[in-house]
Order: C-alpha cells, then structure tokens, then sequence
C-alpha cells in the first residue's frame, strides 16, 4: 500500500506540471499585493460545570461527576487562499462510568483542487469499505481536472465526539491502522472509481498484560472496490459498484498452503485459515423525466461480508427496490418513496430464512399557509448511534450503537394567526431498533421507542419575551423493563439589558411508570420527577457571549427506583472570529 502513495505523489507532480502554474498561484500572489495575508471565522467556546447530588438516605448512584470541564471550536483559517477548516474537542474523564479524557482535533487546508486533511478525520472511500469511521492520521484529496485522487492513513475506530459516553466497547484491545487509496476520472456524465482499502490490528500491551477471557485476536481487513455512472441521455442514467472484502479473524492462525484466488484478492493479500472473502455489488437504473425521478435498484452483500472501515455492515442480504420523488399538485405535495423485496440466508446456511417486503416513504404536504404535514415510514435497517435517555436514575445518558429496524414519523404544525405569532406543533414517533454487540445484531436486546408531543409557542412580535408549553409522552419497551413517562414543560424567556441579554426559565413535572418484567419479585412503580431551570446569556460585545445555568431535579422513590436530588451549575464563554 506504501508504494501506492509514492505513486500518487507522482502522478501529484505531474498534475501540477500540466497546469496553468501562473493562473494557479495568481490568487496567492494576489492576496499579498493586497496585503492580505491572514482571515479567520468560526468560534470557540470553553465550559466548566459543578454538580451537587444528595441520595436522601435511599443509596441511589451519583448521576454525575462533582465536576466537569470541555474546550470546543470550530474555526474556518484562510493563509493567502489557502483554506483550512478547524475543529477540535477535549473534555475530562469521568471516573462514575469510567469514561477517559477524550481530545479531538483536526484541520483540513484546501487550495484549489488540492485538500489535506490532518489528525482526527474523515473520508468516504464507498459504503462496501471505509464510511463513518473517524481516523486520527491523515489524508488528501486531489481534483486536478477531470481526476481524482484520494488517500488517507491512520488509526481507526476511534471514538468519535458524539460517541464518548458509549456503553459499548468500540475500540478494541488492538491499535487498528488503516490506509486507503482512491481514484476516479469524472467526465461529463461519465464516472468510475477504483478504491483500495487496507486495515490490521497492532496490539497495544504486552502479550501477558492481555486478558485470556477477552479471546481478543488481531485482524487484517483488505476491501477493493469498482464503481461506475454513466448518464446516457437527459432522462437515463445508469450506476454499478463492485466490492470484494477478505478479512482474516485471527493473524496468529496457520497460513493456507494453496489459497484461493478469492482470498489472495488478485494477489495483493496473504490469507491464513482464518481468512474469509465475500462480494458485494448493487446496480441501479435512473430515469428523469419532467415530473420526478424514477429509480429501479438491486443490491446483493453476500454472508460473511465486512470491513474495518464501517462500525457495522450488515450483510447476507438482497434487496430489489424501485423508487420514485416527484412534487404533486403544483408543488404542495412532495413524495419520496421506495419499495422492494428483501430476501437473506444467500447460502442457505441459516437456520432461518427471511423474505420481507421493504419500503420508505416520506410525504410533505403544505395545506395551506398556515398548516404543514410531514408523514415517513421506514423499515429498512440502518446502523446509527441513538442517544439513551436518563429517567430517574434507570438509564445512564449515553451512545450506542444499534440497528434500526423500523421507523414511524408524524408532525403537523399550524400557525393560529396570520402573523405567526402563535404556533401549534404536534408529532409523534416510533422506532424499533436492535442493540449491536461484538459486530452482531442481539435480537434480544430489542428496544420499541414511542413518543407523542404537543407543543405551542407564542412570541409576540414587539415583544420581548416568549412562551413555550410542551406535553410530552415517551415510551421505551425493552425485553428487561418497560418505562414510560408523561408530563408537561413549560418555559419562558426574556430580553434584558436592552438587546444584549436574555433570561430563560423552565419547570416541568414527568411521572415515571416503570414495569420489570426480567425481575418478579419487584413491583411496578410510578414516581414523580420535578425538574426546573435557568440560564441567562449575556452578550459581552460583537464577538463576545456568556451563558450561565442551573438545573434541578427532584425524583421521587420507591422501593425499586431509589430518590434522589441533583443540582447542577454550568458556565460557557464563546468568542467568535
């Protein structure tokens, strides 16, 4: 893969050469005689926190740490044209879930057709080998023309800022390094790509610092991919992409003494017993015509197929859809949806086989103008990262990883007048998703998220103040414990200090019914949860804010659910650029 990399830097070169080297620093040279050399924009923002927690007597766990610092910014630098997006992120640990200090910082200068990326990144190779994994290294990408050219290097799997609280365990008793290689020649209708994505496990401690019960074993991963588009007239469109990943489970195993060329990945991969290949490919027909887009797509990922620069791939699967988006009734209607046949157990190795029909649809009417609706459905599978919500002590805010499986949304919103000082807003939800362990799906750790809100808002316009009122009812049906809430929120905020100032104000009451169903010697509970806040914001000058905060909450308890109280206070300076 290295002497990939001295080829790039080559063909680099020579790009460079075959361009208008004046015209290419013109801007550069430009931006000195104008004696501009340096701009900067964006902002950055620093916070600490204090937390006071009080279990009354009842041995409830602290919710959180006595206190908590973080650092952010996102910063856009401009050196003579040359454009380099900023961001970074650091936190302390938190020893109560035992969650490290985490520090995230990347830039990614640009000039032109040429883009550098460094220290925590990202870069979309293909869905089939590097999508959604952060990479602490570095990369470039290089649009010369009608070429592209891309590459990057690094560690992989590492938690990225939105997954610091997981509960799951997403890196692994290994350093993982990937590198890839990607190019591409787009031409006017015409598209193809080749990629190559190569990743392996570097053990991080010593041999006999490692825990026999893990059974942790280092892996090597190598993806190539081919894709292609050609659009061969105003109405047709035509778009394919092949994969094929070989992934070793364990380095340490017996080498083959007569692998196949499926394993050898055209020769540039030296498999061992452990060592599986599987293809990947999907094919898709796009036609345009004067009212919409019309879509017809197979896609095939044989059993056994993944790759390293994925969380998690779902595999052994067939999925025949067709798709169409058009605007109805001179635009008050747009409509989105696909609808197909989903088959796995390609091998006919599983005990059970699944043929299911799949479909999405996502429908956006403008009744008038005063009343919106927005109805979708869907029940194709897809990987995220869901947030946990913490009622009363039960769940512990944080990420995880999960299947989703099936997705319901409905929202309505109204303006009572015709200035829109006044709205109505109301919306429901349902969501099943499967938690993700150990790269498998646990269908036993089925989580049915439901969730009904209606809300109103009312800001006068020469007013200084606004008013919201929430109600809110949420479920979560698990196979362990059923919890649902219900209450209302209401909040008010005020302008002070002229314009430069404002003053928020919140309260709300939830009663929490929990059932557990894994545990028959505890009874069902209900308890009540008061919560209040306030926070005031203050604008120090053009580019300077201040936001102070409070928060308290106070959970009633039960035998099963122990009370508690909890106090929070926070502070945040931001400056922008």
């Amino acid at each position: 893969m290295s002497r990939l990399f001295v080829l790039v830097l080559v063909c680099f070169s020579f790009s460079l050469a075959g361009q208008d080297v004046e015209g290419f620093f013109g801007d550069i040279r430009k931006r000195i005689q104008n004696k501009e050399y340096f701009k900067i924009s964006g902002s950055a923002s620093a916070r600490a926190g204090l937390n006071f927690f009080d279990d009354r007597g009842s041995g409830a766990p602290q919710r959180n740490q006595n206190s908590n610092y973080g650092f952010n910014a996102g910063l856009n630098l401009d050196f003579l044209g040359i454009k380099a997006p900023f961001t970074a992120a650091f936190s302390n640990g938190n020893a109560l879930y035992n969650l490290p200090s985490y520090g995230f910082a990347g830039l990614s200068p640009s000039y032109k057709w040429i883009t550098l990326h460094a220290g925590d990144r990202s870069m979309n190779f293909s869905p089939y080998s590097l999508s959604g994994v952060n990479f602490r290294g570095g990369g470039f990408e290089l649009k010369p023309g009608k070429f592209e050219i891309s590459g990057m290097m690094g560690k992989l799997r590492r938690a990225r800022i939105e997954d610091a609280g997981s509960i799951q365990d997403i890196e692994t008793a290994y350093r993982r390094v990937g590198q890839g290689l990607k190019v591409g020649f787009n031409n006017e209708g015409t598209k193809v790509s080749a990629s190559l994505f190569a990743s392996s496990d570097r053990l991080t401690l010593d041999e006999e610092d490692l825990d026999p019960q893990l059974n942790a074993s280092p892996e090597r991963n190598m993806v190539l991919t081919l894709s292609g588009e050609q659009k061969i007239s105003k109405l047709l469109k035509v778009s394919g992409e092949w994969a094929r990943s070989v992934l070793t489970r364990d380095e340490n195993a017996l080498d083959l003494d007569d692998p196949t060329g499926q394993t050898r990945l055209f020769g540039l991969f030296d498999p061992n017993a452990t060592t599986t290949a599987a293809d990947a490919y999907n094919v898709a027909v796009t036609l345009s015509p004067s009212f919409g887009d019309l879509n017809l797509r197979y896609e095939r990922v044989e059993p056994e197929y993944s790759t390293h620069g994925s969380l998690f791939f779902q595999n052994d699967l067939e999925n025949i859809t067709t798709g169409i988006t058009a605007p109805l009734f001179d635009n008050k209607v747009t409509l989105t949806a696909n609808v197909g046949l989903q088959r796995n157990d390609l091998d006919n190795s599983a005990a059970a086989n699944n043929r299911r029909f799949i479909g999405s649809l996502n429908a956006n009417y403008t009744a008038s103008d005063r009343l919106n609706l927005n109805a979708s459905f869907s029940n194709f599978t897809t990987t995220n990262r869901h947030k946990a919500i913490a009622v009363n002590n039960l769940l512990v805010d944080s990420v995880v990883i999960a299947q989703t499986q099936q997705s319901v949304d409905l929202t309505a919103s109204y303006l009572l007048d015709a200035l829109g000082e006044n709205v109505l807003i109301a919306s429901g939800s349902y969501q099943r998703a499967a938690l993700i362990r150990d790269e498998e799906v646990d269908q036993d750790q089925l989580s049915n998220f439901s969730m009904l809100m209606l809300s109103y808002a009312r800001q006068k316009q020469e007013a200084r103040g606004s008013l919201t009122g929430t109600l809110l009812f949420h479920r979560n049906a698990t196979p362990d414990l059923n919890i649902t809430t219900v209450g209302p929120n209401v909040g008010y905020n005020l302008q002070v200090l002229g314009e430069d100032g404002s003053v928020g104000i919140n309260a709300g009451y939830q009663i929490a019914f929990t059932t557990f169903l894994d545990q028959p010697g505890l009874e069902s509970s209900s308890d009540g949860v008061l919560q209040s806040g306030l926070n005031f914001s203050y604008q120090i000058t053009e580019k300077q804010t201040v936001n102070a905060m409070a928060s308290f909450i106070n959970a009633g308890g039960s035998e099963a659910r122990p009370g508690y109280s909890d106090v929070q206070l926070g502070i945040n300076y931001g400056f922008s650029f």
